[in-house]
């Protein structure tokens, strides 16, 4: 077969490229489906769509998944019949979407003052591009509804410290910490990180 057509990314997350191609012109066979090669780091990986039976369908879509976030990929489509395997589609290179950084790890929670209390907490060992913010979520310990503290991050600072105030008195509070990374397909898209461990500490 000749070179499958119009190659084309449609969406693009941190572990999945989804592309369409319309079939190869010249066929020289019934078309038995496509091998997707996909390169990175030199190391060719490669998958294959079946065609359905009796099927001519001008448009395949197809999801490549499993990849590594926030890595650049090379993807070439390759139709096959029974008998030979055919052209090399143009070469399209696409870069996956950040992953949500690992959960940061709360190394001091202690009493600050009868309302405030202070938080330290270590980057996250993995994260990918940098981090953007923190979400700090506090809650009476015991209660249902959270509070949420957003701060502005800087990937280079390996630990951050702050002061949560205006704290009621002599009481029980569950705190944990999460980065997170805008998208760089999406920038308005948040990449919510894990949560570390819940800690608990009173505010005397």
């Amino acid at each position: 077969p000749s070179k499958p057509q119009n190659l084309t990314i449609l969406d693009v997350l941190a572990n999945s490229i989804t592309m369409s191609w319309h079939p190869p012109k010249n066929q020289n066979g019934a078309i038995a489906g496509y091998h997707v090669f996909h390169i990175h780091d030199n190391q060719t990986g490669v998958e294959i769509v079946k065609n359905s039976r009796n099927s001519v369908e001008t448009l395949i879509h197809f999801e490549l998944q499993n990849l590594r976030p926030y890595t650049d990929y090379r993807v070439i489509v390759k139709a096959f019949t029974t008998k030979n395997e055919g052209e090399p589609s143009d070469q399209i290179a696409q870069r996956t979407d950040v992953g949500g950084p690992s959960a940061p790890a709360i190394v001091n929670l202690t009493c600050h003052s009868q309302e405030s209390i202070t938080i330290r907490w270590r980057r996250p060992y993995e994260f990918y591009n940098t981090i953007d913010f923190y979400i700090i979520k506090t809650r009476l310990a015991g209660q249902d509804t959270h509070r949420d503290i957003r701060i502005n991050a800087s990937a280079k600072e390996l630990e951050t410290a702050m002061i949560l105030q205006n704290l009621t008195t002599n009481s029980y509070y569950e705190v944990k910490v999460a980065a997170a990374t805008f998208s760089v397909i999406n920038p308005k898209r948040i990449v919510l990180g894990k949560f570390s461990e819940s800690r608990i500490v009173s505010s005397a």
